[in-house]
């Protein structure tokens, strides 16, 4: 075996300055590995959530075409005003 050499201050600083990056890189990324981890599960709920509110939008609008249906052969076609309630039939061309 060889002589035993000693590195200096500079070296050993360069070392140490070396390992300390390297500790605060790997907390940086088990950071972003969480952060992650975090954003792709928001983003599948945030894709079951739009899932439920697109079927739901669906059932709402099936149901306004069957109360408009309903409406349109109870009393015509027309023009409701929704605030006041009055209906507004469409006048028929005469037969001739």
């Amino acid at each position: 075996m060889g002589d035993e050499v000693k590195f200096t201050q500079e070296e050993l600083n360069a070392i140490a300055d070396l390992q300390r990056r390297i500790g605060e890189l790997t907390y940086k990324f088990g950071n972003l590995y969480l952060d992650k981890e975090a954003i792709e599960l928001r983003m599948t709920q945030n894709a079951v959530d739009f899932d439920t509110a697109k079927k739901e939008l669906d059932t709402i609008r099936t149901q306004e075409r069957n109360l408009a249906s309903t409406f349109q052969l109870k009393y015509g076609e027309g023009q409701l005003n929704p605030v006041t309630g009055v209906f507004t039939p469409i006048p028929k061309p005469p037969v001739a």
